[in-house]
């Protein structure tokens, strides 16, 4: 269970350790209910000149206070991710050392940064900053006034429009700014919206008076995208084991517990394949009621299916993790291994390892175990010979992979995803220690 304590206790600590280290920064937007509860994450705008002491005193509060930071993702803000070692809780925090779209400025930081207003703990932006921003950020990206920001928006605008335009004036023309301000004061966001197109007409011009600052942001944003390519910020997990395991019930379930680091609606749920699920197919009831193909057939088969596992990965899956999700399938390849009668082949063992070799492979993989008797109470599609079977072949082959865990899946499927979803955190913080140095990652240890 999540408690808020946990979330405050780590908060308070971060923003008094930056407040006593003189560290520039602000809360941008949504921190209303901080520092006990977030919204999908905390945005913090920081001076570029005090990056390593910010990230450093974060590490330092978060390990202080029981969290561990497990992922890291460079995309235009550095993004962290941090868990709690005791309620495994986690935690989103956007680090932004400008305000960019794309590579292109449409905010002074600088200006924000000291214009910024104390709020419970913390530092905010004065309202016309606010206000500006969140205008002008779903404009240029997405082309629209974005629904809970609108509120905030007008009440800017027919408030003091003068700390509104003056936020917008640098980027947006003197006319254009009063258009928008005036719009907003009434309400009338689609004739904002139709303005998008002038208004990201109107950034790029006034950077390109300043090539040389685009030019170190777009040689960044290369890199970036190099370094988010070989090292990706998601992860792929595979559940495999004996019909009645609860694969699809715990995948399920551990989608929503981690989903403060990989949100539901941005990853991938594959079945066997590393494909995405295609709805409207019945489930196997009898996967062993027809006889196995003659070896030619099974060869011919084998390789059909084969190829998509190569190619699948790199167009579905890699996107996914390049994107910072999480890539669940259900059996895999690893299904070859333990019941090629499933897939009806008749196949000598070295060609299936041998396909193996080429095969990507998945972060971690999870043996879903449990006792026959309480499989075939839960699921009766084999024999249970086929189900004593195929349980011990699942628990050897888990135990022979170096990324493979069995975990019990007799046990209530709350502590089953528990147990899983505590692997897989593990998991990425000792990853991300190895990524980024030792002083990025701690171990997980009880805050006193």
């Amino acid at each position: 269970m999540n408690n808020p304590n946990n979330m405050a206790s780590f908060l308070t600590c971060l923003f008094d350790a930056w407040k006593e280290a003189d560290v520039r920064y602000l809360i941008l937007r949504n921190y209303e209910e901080l520092p006990e509860f977030t919204g999908n994450d905390i945005d913090v705008l920081l001076d570029p000149a005090q990056r390593e002491i910010a990230e450093r005193l974060l590490i330092q509060s978060a390990s202080e206070q029981g969290w561990v930071l497990h992922n890291i993702g460079d995309f235009a803000c550095r993004a962290l991710w941090l868990f709690n070692c005791e309620t495994l809780e986690q935690v989103h925090i956007d680090l932004m050392y400008g305000i960019n779209w794309h590579t292109l400025v449409f905010a002074d930081h600088s200006r924000m940064l000291s214009q910024r207003q104390p709020f419970k703990n913390f530092y905010i932006p004065s309202p016309g900053d606010e206000a500006a921003v969140n205008l002008l950020t779903r404009l240029l990206y997405g082309g629209y006034v974005k629904d809970k920001y609108r509120e905030g928006i007008r009440c800017s605008a027919s408030g003091d429009g003068k700390e509104m335009a003056t936020a917008l004036n640098p980027w947006v023309c003197k006319e254009l700014a009063e258009k928008m301000i005036a719009f907003a004061t009434q309400g009338e966001w689609d004739k904002i919206e139709a303005r998008c197109r002038q208004i990201r007409k109107s950034v790029i011009k006034v950077n390109v008076k300043r090539p040389f600052g685009v030019l170190v942001s777009v040689m960044s944003d290369v890199l970036r995208l190099v370094r988010r390519t070989l090292h990706s910020p998601g992860v792929s997990i595979v559940f495999f084991g004996p019909d009645g395991c609860g694969k699809t019930s715990v995948a399920n379930g551990l989608k929503e517990a981690l989903d403060k680091t990989f949100a539901t609606d941005k990853g991938l749920h594959c079945h066997w394949k590393p494909f995405p699920q295609q709805d409207g197919k019945p489930p196997t009831e009898d996967p062993h009621a027809l006889s196995p193909r003659n070896a030619l057939l099974s060869l011919v088969y084998f390789i059909y299916h084969y190829l998509p596992f190569l190619w699948g990965w790199w167009l579905h899956v890699k996107p996914i993790l390049f994107k910072s999700g999480m890539v669940i399938i259900d059996r895999y390849y690893y299904d070859f291994f333990v019941d090629l009668r499933r897939y009806r082949l008749n196949l000598p063992r070295w060609i299936i390892r041998l396909g193996f070799v080429f095969v990507k492979k998945p972060d971690l993989v999870f043996c879903l175990d449990a006792d026959p008797e309480i499989l075939q109470a839960r699921k009766k599609e084999v024999s249970f010979e086929e189900c004593s079977r195929q349980h011990e072949a699942y628990r050897e082959l888990a135990s022979n992979l170096q990324n493979g865990h069995v975990m019990d899946a007799a046990q209530p499927l709350e502590d089953v995803v528990i147990d899983v979803q505590g692997i897989v955190l593990e998991y990425m913080a000792e990853r991300t220690a190895k990524r980024f140095g030792s002083h990025r990652g701690t171990e997980c240890t009880k805050s006193s």
